[in-house]
């Protein structure tokens, strides 16, 4: 720009040192075009910051249930290990019934 400037006016003598714009005014429709043009960009933003926010909502909500069923079949299968145990200590503790039942049953056949 300062050269174009400089061409046109050196035959005056006149040299251009510094070329400064203070103020713009663009012509209405061009302003309308760009105020459409930004518009359409925010809200391509909206439309992908709002997609992204319900695919992690998605993401969080499947990972929550997941972890829910996770600890359910855990517990469960923790209540099934125990009552197994359970049966095998009470079967345990029937057969040592049992023995001390018969030791008391040939202590008193001895007397």
């Amino acid at each position: 720009m300062r050269a174009r400037l400089n061409a046109q006016f050196m035959p005056q003598g006149i040299e251009i040192l510094d070329v400064i714009i203070e103020k713009i005014s663009l012509p209405q429709y061009i302003q309308q075009q760009m105020t459409k043009k930004t518009l359409v960009i925010s809200q391509n933003a909206e439309q992908r910051m709002q997609h992204k926010f319900n695919m992690q909502d998605l993401n969080q909500k499947e990972e929550v249930t997941t972890l829910l069923q996770t600890h359910d079949e855990r517990k469960k299968e923790a209540i099934e290990d125990g009552n197994a145990m359970a049966l095998v200590k009470k079967y345990e503790l029937n057969l040592v019934k049992a023995e001390g039942r018969k030791v008391i049953a040939d202590i008193q056949a001895e007397n």
